[in-house]
């Protein structure tokens, strides 16, 4: 019964880390539509994307510029991994809101 059980686990964890992946590409993609949508569609003339289109461009850009970071974790804290998914997820959105704003300006 104990192999189920970690069998479970490692499932259900891999399922919130693929939930928390599909949630981040989505939240990236519309945010990508919206800062073209205001800076790229007006200065250069070029079409809106729509949101699977940014998607698709955030992941090329992501996986052409991400950099790997690597860190020592000793203390076993699990802590710094929430800290981080809660960044990666509400970074966007601090990167609309900048956006937003130089777009009042234009």
């Amino acid at each position: 019964m104990e192999v189920l059980a970690i069998a479970a686990i490692v499932l259900g964890g891999i399922m919130a880390i693929a939930v928390i992946i599909t949630i981040s590409a989505i939240i990236n993609g519309w945010v990508l539509t919206k800062l073209w949508h205001w800076f790229a569609v007006p200065i250069f003339g070029l079409d809106d994307l729509t949101v699977v289109q940014a998607i698709g461009i955030a992941l090329v850009v992501g996986f052409l510029t991400h950099q790997k970071k690597i860190t020592n974790k000793k203390d076993g804290n699990d802590e710094t991994d929430w800290v981080v998914t809660t960044i990666n997820l509400l970074s966007p959105f601090i990167v609309l809101l900048i956006g937003y704003i130089v777009h009042l300006f234009m």
